[in-house]
């Protein structure tokens, strides 16, 4: 996307900004820049009417204060205060703010050391734990920084994090992640506190298991958020706890991941389970965990994901990491650097998805969802192969198994369409109410089927042929749709009459990008003008193009590079 290689630009004010630094890196010197101006930006939002029920916290942009954002914005203004490169460097303003700020997240903080997430959590151990580790970072740095004039501040920081210890010890969870991230709020209160509860209590959670397979992938396979997250937990802990061994799983996690970076500076999402699922997103979370493991290990290949996050996200993105350059200072450490992997063909039979890429293409094939097929082209996005029937208003294709066969993978599912016989009548009481006689209960007869088979025949991962098959109950209505993201035009197809943002393709082959890159697709096929067919999933956001038959459906498609 032309909005993420922005940040490979750096304005000319920064470029003074570094040729006039007076202490050698110039990366650290941009995260200071960047962070300077995220604290300019947000410090006049901070609420100062001392009789407001919101004194001292920060608005998000839907104008809500909640404790998570404001600890986030602590963490940020403490960086800049406790930085000497940085131009806010021991501002009174700033430390002023800082003291707003944690009275705020004092007066929020539940009896039982508890927060709200208002969106919606309440009462929440995990969020309180969310909010504690920047907090605790923020207490450690001004901590090391040890100027008297920040000791108001630490000191109702310091009330802040143990009573939020007390709620950590015992509180519950909701989510896999949860556990890591509760745990590596108490391991930053055990650094701070040396409370042998916060260890006890590590335990428990750990006692559990860690949930990653034997590919490298947590459970709720969220790359653009709790993967990174749960990585950044695991080396927290084991780096303030002395526990090497739990960066076995971030070693694991960061071997598959780097197969699940885009050409284009994003992430692979549509394998997740959680909010992040088929959202465009810029791994910069996973900045932190690739050089603190680069540097760790002297792992080179570590250290060029590092670098290539850096220039592919820039200073801006990633200015929220400079803490953890201020608490570890292993972090400024040249990065060993070796190759990172850009030509490959990887299968994660676990995750049930296959991942391509040569160069500036690349590919994603999955089962157990809806999207099949993506593709990459530089900055032209098919953020979609979706096939449909109106098969009994469930026939959205979502394969059962992924399977590779001899040159090409078999995607497969099969569906049946029953109809329902009367209760036998022993055992009905003649009421009349549907619910007491669920269809699960009745015999079935005339049970329709239907089968879809998809053939993916890769050729490196510019190009795919997608031979597509339904059979079984004849003349079922089916739509195939290639999703893409905007902005970009296709050329070679038909605009439907009343949305835009259709497009059929009829015989012949058609193509979408811009003047730099384009995805081709063909031949075409039209028999009629229905998409958004009885039980189909709602088109994707963007602009799609769609190919339809009726069953027996066969059809063979090309995508990838330029057709001769």
């Amino acid at each position: 996307m032309k909005s993420i290689l922005l940040a490979l630009f750096i304005p000319v004010s920064f470029l003074t900004y570094a040729q006039n630094a007076s202490k050698g890196d110039v990366w650290i010197d941009s995260l200071n820049y960047y962070s300077d101006q995220y604290a300019e930006t947000v410090m006049p939002r901070q609420m100062l009417d001392r009789t407001h029920d919101d004194f001292g916290g920060f608005p998000d942009q839907y104008d809500i204060y909640y404790p998570n954002y404001t600890a986030g914005v602590i963490e940020r203004l403490t960086t800049v205060y406790a930085s000497d490169r940085s131009s806010l460097f021991l501002n009174d303003t700033v430390l002023q703010q800082l003291q707003n700020a944690i009275t705020f997240m004092l007066n929020h903080q539940h009896p039982d050391g508890t927060i709200d997430l208002l969106s919606t959590n309440f009462h929440s151990t995990p969020d309180l734990a969310f909010a504690i580790e920047p907090i605790a970072r923020s207490f450690k740095i001004l901590t090391q920084q040890g100027k008297q004039e920040t000791q108001e501040v630490r000191d109702l920081m310091q009330t802040f994090l143990k009573r939020g210890g007390e709620a950590l010890v015992v509180g519950g969870v909701h989510t896999p992640n949860h556990r890591w991230v509760v745990s590596m709020a108490l391991s930053r209160l055990y650094d701070l506190f040396g409370d042998d509860r916060y260890v006890q209590r590590i335990d428990q959670w750990l006692d559990e298991g860690i949930d990653i397979d034997a590919e490298g992938q947590f459970t709720e396979r969220s790359t653009g958020i709790y993967s990174p997250l749960t990585d950044r937990c695991f080396i927290t802990i084991a780096r303030l706890l002395d526990r090497p061994d739990l960066l076995d799983p971030v070693r694991k996690n960061l071997d598959m991941s780097m197969y699940y970076l885009h050409p284009n500076g994003e992430v692979v999402t549509e394998a997740s389970r959680r909010q992040d699922q088929y959202r465009p997103r810029l791994p910069w979370p996973y900045y932190y965990p690739y050089r603190y493991m680069a540097i760790h290990d002297d792992n080179d290949t570590y250290g060029a994901i590092a670098l290539q996050l850096q220039n592919q996200l820039g200073a801006r993105v990633l200015s929220g990491t400079l803490s953890h350059f201020l608490e570890e200072k292993s972090l400024w450490r040249k990065l060993p650097l070796g190759e990172v992997p850009s030509k490959y063909e990887r299968h994660f039979p676990e995750s049930e998805l296959v991942r391509f890429r040569d160069g500036e293409w690349d590919a994603t094939i999955l089962a157990k969802n809806s999207t099949l097929l993506t593709m990459h082209h530089a900055n032209t996005v098919l953020q979609g192969l979706r096939i449909s029937s109106a098969f009994f208003g469930k026939g959205q294709m979502i394969a059962d198994t992924l399977i590779l066969e001899e040159d090409h993978y078999t995607l497969r599912q099969e569906l049946e369409g029953p109809y329902y016989q009367p209760f036998h009548k022993d055992s009905v009481t003649g009421d009349g109410i549907w619910e007491d006689m669920p269809r699960e209960n009745r015999e079935q007869s005339e049970v329709q089927s239907i089968v879809y088979e998809v053939q993916v025949t890769p050729h490196g991962a510019d190009s795919m042929v997608v031979e597509i098959q339904l059979t079984g109950t004849d003349h079922v209505p089916v739509a195939v749709e290639l999703s893409f993201r905007e902005p970009g035009y296709f050329e070679n197809t038909t605009p439907d009459n009343t949305d835009p943002s259709i497009h059929f393709l009829s015989e012949d082959y058609g193509s979408f990008g811009d003047e730099e890159s384009r995805i081709y697709f063909g031949p075409g096929l039209k028999e009629h003008s229905w998409t958004a067919l009885r039980g189909a999933e709602k088109k994707i956001e963007g602009k799609s193009v769609y190919l339809t038959g009726y069953t027996p459906f066969h059809h063979t498609l090309y995508i990838g590079k330029t057709v001769e």
